[in-house]
């Protein structure tokens, strides 16, 4: 199967991605004969095997307390169940809005979370629940992830508000009783007790950190690079700020998303830069944390910064396009960073699509029955509501069959009446016109199988009257008709997307 191969990804959802690393190239290693008692010194470098990457959903926003919700423990163990021995490290990254000190500290207690989690540490989570005072932002879990541990693992549910009410006094008041706590209850400051959060925070950690069978899923500091040695976690799990992003908006997006009224859109569009990555390493791989390179993750970003490249304030500059790491690899501005990560399966962007499904007249089908084939995956089906499909975490360029139906009859088998081949993320590429064009009109309904210039030469007649002055309607693929059509591709993306609101 696909999946199994090196260098592609194993599983991926809407909250993580697992994947194994392609195998190194060989090193060419020069050497000179020793004459007397010299002998050369080989150092194997760090290489990572695979990767396990927490989108920035498995978080509150802008906080570092790790939501139920959405976290899955599963594939990590997967990995590690293929890679037994393995030895880890947790990477923190940030969005590049805000300041670099403020997105080092915020990507460095996410990191710690997760450390703490993986190897139940409550008095890591316990820093970071009474320490954030001394943090210079806004990470402050507060009352509303009381509440949501609390619905998890308390005798009495409340609501999830940032409010302390006396719903949310009454649920813990009856945890505390549950558990043979002192009945102390949230102190003028709106905390707990400090007996009260390990204990809620340790059952909390063993609820949602299981593996696919909802068994108890937990690792070992020994597992992770530096032992568990280092000040601090140093060696084991750190922040990156900003540093290293996926995607770098271009100087107009950045002058459009700086406006108050659009940063809601631009923290939309920078989710997929919000991330935490743990690398696997082979088996008995291990640093001395006094020679890591990283800084812990409560120091600051001086010696983040010199491990810059020489050039790496202008790799994570805004520039005149919008930059990928996996089209342009030059957005990892630290150079340590871009070695061990800059060719992951996990640090690629995955995109999501919405289909809609019609009947042939045009009608759209609400609770359609589906079955969906992207690229190498296996087959999914489920149900349209409203007619929509949302493909999600899809690595681009990619292509995709959907098979659909009419809903059926209470209790009988759905018949899949209809079929359609489609190719996702069709770009722009003057340098193969006839190829991107043959794509955008196969999505528009002009097939594939048939010839290039009659279904260019239809797609003039169709639309061409739009234009002033119409396009010819010969089949020639002139850049009046390319310009058009991508006009009309984009214009149907974004008719989709403003009924998919």
């Amino acid at each position: 199967m696909a999946g199994e191969l090196e260098g592609l990804i194993q599983r991926a959802s809407a909250v993580s991605t697992a994947a194994l690393h392609p195998e190194p190239q060989p090193e060419t290693l020069i050497v000179g004969p020793s004459t007397e008692n010299e002998f050369n010194t080989l150092r194997a470098r760090l290489i990572p095997k695979a990767c396990f990457k927490l989108e920035d959903s498995n978080f509150e926003f802008d906080s570092s307390f790790i939501t139920v919700l959405t976290f899955d423990a599963g594939p990590l163990k997967d990995l590690l169940d293929k890679h037994p021995g393995s030895k880890l490290s947790i990477f923190g990254h940030a969005d590049p809005a805000g300041r670099d000190d403020y997105n080092k500290m915020l990507s460095g207690r996410r990191a710690q979370a997760i450390f703490g989690l993986l190897v139940r540490r409550v008095d890591l989570w316990e820093d970071l629940y009474f320490n954030h005072d001394t943090f210079s932002g806004k990470d402050e879990w507060g009352v509303r992830a009381i509440k949501l541990m609390l619905n998890q693992v308390g005798p009495t549910k409340t609501g999830i508000t940032k409010e302390l009410d006396a719903q949310s006094k009454q649920a813990l008041k009856d945890f505390e009783q549950k558990e043979g706590l002192p009945l102390k209850g949230f102190n003028s400051k709106k905390e707990i007790a400090p007996e009260t959060f390990r204990k809620l925070t340790s059952l909390y950690m063993d609820f949602i950190c299981t593996d696919d069978e909802s068994k108890d899923f937990r690792l070992k500091p020994e597992d992770f690079l530096a032992r568990g040695q280092g000040k601090d976690g140093k060696g084991d799990f750190q922040g990156c700020s900003e540093f290293n992003p996926l995607m770098i908006f271009s100087k107009d997006e950045k002058t459009f998303f700086d406006r108050e009224e659009n940063h809601r859109q631009r923290n939309t569009e920078n989710q997929t830069n919000r991330r935490v990555m743990i690398l696997l390493f082979r088996p008995r791989s291990q640093v001395d944390p006094e020679k890591w390179p990283c800084p812990s993750a409560k120091q600051g970003i001086e010696g983040c910064r010199k491990r810059f490249f020489v050039g790496g304030e202008k790799r994570r500059s805004n520039q005149a396009e919008r930059r990928e790491l996996q089209k342009t690899k030059d957005t990892f501005a630290c150079r340590f960073y871009d070695r061990l990560a800059n060719s992951s399966p996990c640090e690629r962007t995955l995109r999501s699509f919405d289909i809609r499904l019609y009947d042939p007249d045009g009608i759209v089908i609400p609770d359609a029955p589906f079955v969906v084939t992207i690229g190498g995956r296996k087959p999914a089906k489920g149900v349209a509501k409203d007619g929509f499909v949302r493909l999600q975490d899809v690595e681009v360029p990619a292509g995709c069959v959907m098979e659909w139906g009419l809903p059926p009859k209470d209790g009988a088998e759905p018949e899949l009446s209809f079929r359609l081949e489609m190719f996702l993320d069709v770009e722009e590429n003057d340098a193969d016109r006839e190829a991107e064009a043959t794509q955008r009109l196969h999505n528009l309904g002009y097939p594939a199988s048939f010839e290039l210039q009659r279904n260019v030469a239809e797609f003039q007649r169709d639309f061409g009257q739009e234009r002033q002055p119409p396009l010819r309607t010969d089949g020639v693929l002139d850049d009046d008709t390319v310009r058009h059509l991508r006009d009309i591709y984009k214009r149907s993306d974004d008719d989709l997307g403003q009924r998919r609101k």
